[in-house]
C-alpha cells in the first residue's frame, strides 16, 4: 500500500494525493492462515496465536484508516515567497 502524489491529477484541479491499492477484501486471518510459520503458532500456542491474530488485524484496519485519511487532506498552494 502506497500513497502517491499524481502531478497529472494535481494539474486537473484535484488532489494529487491518491492510495495506490484498494482496500483490502479479507481479513487478516486468512491471509495469515496461508502461511506457514503462522499455522505452525496456532499448533504450539493457540493462545498467543489468537492474541497476534486480533492484533494484527486491529493494526491493519488503524493503519488503512491513517492512509485514508492521509489521503483525503485538503492542501492549499503555499504562496510565493520573495
Amino acid at each position: 500500500m502506497c500513497l502517491c502524489h499524481s502531478h497529472s491529477v494535481a494539474d486537473l484541479g484535484k488532489e494529487g494525493r491518491q492510495l495506490d491499492s484498494k482496500k483490502p477484501k479479507i481479513k487478516f486471518a486468512e491471509y495469515a492462515y496461508m502461511e506457514k510459520c503462522y499455522t505452525m503458532l496456532t499448533k504450539t500456542d493457540p493462545e498467543e496465536a489468537k492474541r497476534l491474530l486480533n492484533q494484527a488485524q486491529h493494526d491493519a484496519e488503524a493503519r488503512w484508516t491513517f492512509y485514508e485519511q492521509l489521503a483525503a487532506i485538503q492542501y492549499s498552494p503555499a504562496a510565493p515567497r520573495g
